[in-house]
């Protein structure tokens, strides 16, 4: 339940699609706190499918762990599971995860924003020392050995940062 309030407080919508009897997808909706609108039961593995299909805008993710997840997983953006186990399912899979433990998915979406900051840094790098090296190329104090050291002190400081800012994340969590 907390998992599911803290993707709905990302402005997610998170739905249920079972197969299990309708009355007990109600009940488990209910616990996790996803409005009765979301939560469908008696669902066969296509009708999972055609609900992924008409709710995907190229943004869904399906999460499933069963064979019957299958043909939605086809048919979702992105699509992760924690059966490993089994032969179907991680090979269709965007991602894996191990265990159903709480925070899972939620988890998936933090490594997601740390990327997302860690590649808008690593872009504004570049566009500070391109801008750089253009305004040496165009005053004319670019030599080529000029261009031999600072090409590999940017690719180094890049890999660097990069790696400095998810050992930051780790340590963190």
């Amino acid at each position: 339940a907390e998992e599911v309030a803290s993707l709905q407080g990302r402005g997610l919508q998170v739905h249920l699609l079972s197969g299990d009897q309708p009355q007990r997808v109600a009940r488990a909706a209910t616990v996790l706190g996803i409005p009765e609108v979301f939560a469908r039961g008696a669902m066969s593995p296509s009708d999972k499918a055609e609900v992924v299909e008409a709710l995907d805008d190229d943004d869904l993710m399906m999460v499933g762990d069963g064979i019957n997840d299958a043909p939605a997983f086809a048919a979702a953006f992105c699509a992760g599971t924690p059966a490993m186990d089994r032969p179907v399912l991680p090979a269709r899979a965007d991602f894996c995860f191990r265990g159903a433990q709480a925070g899972a998915v939620l988890s998936v979406f933090e490594v997601a924003d740390l990327h997302a900051k860690v590649v808008r840094g690593n872009l504004a790098m570049a566009l500070v020392y391109n801008a750089t090296t253009l305004v040496l190329c165009f005053s004319a104090l670019m030599t080529p050995v000029l261009c031999a050291v600072l090409m590999p002190i940017s690719s180094a400081a890049l890999v660097l940062h990069t790696s400095a800012r998810f050992q930051r994340a780790r340590k963190a969590s």
